[in-house]
């Protein structure tokens, strides 16, 4: 399917790839449907989660970059995946890396974007965005740029002058994540290159890139190499 505009592509590629999406969704079907039979009343918490958001974020990007209607059922993804958020303990897996806060952060940026590019809904889409903003105190990096973005859409849209949005101006804030710091120390490679491709500006940006992860992701208690 992300072929599908290509001129050599043949015609019924994009159907055979829709095809595959609906198979796929039968066999999750299925796949649930006999861990009910084997006693096992649902997914684990983690794998249901974050399946489900592999889902949701690649159908997105097919509606969004080709513009193909949704195939799956984008709204059913997301109310599972709130299922799962609702009823996981304190000490579940879903909340090793990412804290709950966090999680909910990523089913809202999913409704953002299916508001957005499914719906044109940009009154939703700028609500949930706005609320993120204004009340969370730590945000995932990629969602504030989105956020940013959707509250840029719904003014656009309303045909209303405002100072320019700019993403980068929330991601300064030293707040703004929403994993946890992991409690085990990590081991990071870091690997720079350092070819003559990268002269000039990409080095510069490598390097600048390379520094902020550093500072914002890394521990005291973290190893570390470079190459």
């Amino acid at each position: 399917m992300v072929v599908c505009h290509h001129p050599l592509c043949p015609t019924w590629i994009k159907d055979d790839g829709i095809n595959d999406l609906l198979q796929a969704k039968e066999l999750d079907r299925v796949v649930l449907e006999l861990l009910q039979l084997s006693g096992e009343s649902k997914e684990k918490d983690l794998d249901g989660f974050e399946r489900a958001l592999r889902r949701t974020s690649g159908i997105l990007s097919l509606v969004q970059k080709f513009g193909i209607e949704d195939p799956w059922g984008i709204t059913s993804l997301i109310e599972y995946m709130e299922a799962i958020l609702h009823e996981a303990e304190f000490t579940s897996p879903l909340f090793d890396s990412v804290s709950r806060i966090g999680r909910q952060q990523q089913i809202d940026d999913l409704k953002i974007q299916h508001a957005l590019c499914c719906e044109k809904n940009y009154i939703t889409a700028a609500v949930l965005a706005m609320r993120m903003l204004v009340e969370d105190e730590y945000i995932i990096d990629t969602i504030i740029v989105n956020a940013v973005n959707a509250v840029g859409e719904y003014f656009k849209a309303k045909k209303t002058r405002i100072p320019s949005l700019n993403p980068s101006q929330y991601l300064k804030r030293h707040t703004r994540r929403a994993q946890r710091l992991t409690h085990e120390p990590k081991n990071i490679f870091f690997c720079l290159d350092y070819s003559g491709s990268m002269a000039g500006e990409r080095i510069k940006q490598a390097n600048k890139n390379l520094l902020w992860i550093y500072k914002e992701f890394c521990q005291d208690k973290d190893e570390g190499m470079q190459k």
